[in-house]
């Protein structure tokens, strides 16, 4: 039986549902329990959707840094979780995606990290 398509949908801070922000910040703070340090506020939220219900989630922070004398927009990716029972079936790899594709294009960003660093690579 073929897997139901996985739905991204990606929402601006101003733009997101205050309600979804909520349960988004919530399940996020659930998964990844209390931390040391305070995360910058996201700039975007993506949530992914399979059969009709909510999957998982991710957060966008952009900034612009100095880099060689030169200003580059960069963006992090932080609190990709997905739910349990959705695992293993390409939701954290959709979000990422879609993530992907609204950095290289709606936002025009030159890099890109993941959270904690481990990863860091050209955008475009």
């Amino acid at each position: 039986m073929p897997q139901a398509a996985i739905e991204v949908r990606i929402e601006s801070a101003d733009e997101i549902d205050p309600a979804l922000r909520e349960e988004l910040e919530a399940w996020s703070d659930l998964e990844f329990g209390e931390i040391p340090y305070q995360w910058a506020p996201a700039h975007w939220y993506a949530a992914a959707y399979l059969d009709a219900r909510l999957a998982g989630s991710l957060t966008l922070v952009t900034r612009e840094v100095r880099a060689g004398g030169e200003r580059v927009r960069v963006a992090g990716i932080g609190n990709v979780v997905t739910k349990p029972e959705y695992r293993r079936r390409g939701v954290a790899s959709a979000m990422m995606g879609a993530a992907a594709d609204l950095m290289r294009t709606t936002l025009e960003m030159d890099a890109v990290a993941v959270a904690e660093n481990q990863f860091v690579r050209g955008c475009r």
